[in-house]
């Protein structure tokens, strides 16, 4: 799916004031997409990667654009960060009512097609462990 069938499909999204959303694996592509469109629909987003740095990028272009997000950082295999992360965005934005589990998407690609991301930055864990330890959290 490219980036624009992304966009056209969640267009017709409901408005979601006053909603919370969490996007895991925002670094690039797919996550950081969805995270924009969420905010763009009125959600706050907490936009999370196992790399700060591109948390805080990708909250920084929401914010850019009038929207609401918060930058938080987890290693989505690690079902106590992931915990803690949760706990950390429900005491900044309130209570999660959307949950994209987008992380270790990268790793799975990288490994399926066998070359490396291009990023060099990635857990081995994610891929394998990463959504079923958000889920659960």
């Amino acid at each position: 799916m490219t980036t624009q069938t992304l966009t056209t499909a969640m267009s017709e999204l409901p408005d979601l004031t006053g909603r919370v959303a969490v996007v895991t694996g925002v670094g690039q592509g797919v996550g950081e997409a969805v995270a924009r469109i969420l905010a763009e629909q009125g959600a706050a987003v907490a936009v999370d990667d196992f790399y700060a740095d591109c948390s805080q990028r990708v909250a920084a272009t929401i914010t850019e654009r009038a929207g609401s997000a918060y930058a938080a950082t987890a290693d989505i295999s690690d079902q106590t960060a992931v915990a803690s992360m949760i706990a950390e965005v429900e005491r900044e934005l309130g209570q999660v009512d959307i949950l994209v589990n987008n992380g270790g998407n990268a790793a799975q690609s990288a490994r399926r097609s066998r070359r490396p991301r291009t990023s060099g930055r990635v857990s081995p864990r994610i891929g394998s462990h990463g959504s079923p330890s958000t889920t659960r959290t």
